[in-house]
């Protein structure tokens, strides 16, 4: 069996609770340090991201939409 609990291409795990602990078993809490903006291509980011006022001001999301990249 290999570590994805996966034995000749069949799923092996018998409920959800199995695959969550599973799952928790093989995560790992990561450092965190502060960067500058332009040097946070490609990284994860650890807190929230908060506004002091809704950003567009109105509602205009069905004209013009939205990227995140």
């Amino acid at each position: 069996m290999s570590a994805c609990g996966c034995a000749a291409g069949k799923f092996t795990y018998d409920s959800p609770g199995a695959v969550l602990n599973a799952l928790l078993d093989r995560l790992r809490a990561m450092n965190t340090e502060r960067i500058d903006l332009s040097e946070a291509t490609g990284r994860v980011l650890a807190e929230n991201v908060i506004t002091d006022r809704p950003n567009p001001a109105c509602d205009v999301s069905a004209m013009d939409g939205y990227v995140v990249h």
